[in-house]
């Protein structure tokens, strides 16, 4: 391999490096970022356990009737959802053969 050619990768494969390094830096401060915000507006940070265990709490306080209502609204939802992009792709698709 040339040493023109050698140069070439050397030098793309130390921006692709610092890309990487880049991004890991932005995520963590990022993340450091929200951190600090939600401490200030007094919200304490959440761990994975702690959500479920919310969510949990929050399904076991429900009724029966109330899962069954919430099942409900989301099958009907799904069901818009799904005509909508049905009916949308359908339009689509016979303007498109004209």
């Amino acid at each position: 391999m040339g040493k023109m050619k050698e140069k070439f990768i050397e030098e793309q494969e130390r921006l692709i490096r610092e890309a990487v390094e880049a991004f890991v830096d932005d995520d963590w401060q990022y993340q450091e970022y929200l951190k600090s915000l939600s401490e200030r507006m007094g919200y304490g940070t959440v761990t994975q356990e702690e959500a479920q265990s919310n969510h949990d709490d929050w399904w076991n306080s429900l009724t029966n009737e109330q899962k069954q209502q919430l099942y409900l609204d989301q099958e009907e939802a799904t069901k818009e959802s799904n005509d909508e992009y049905l009916n949308h792709w359908l339009k689509n698709n016979n303007n498109a053969s004209k």
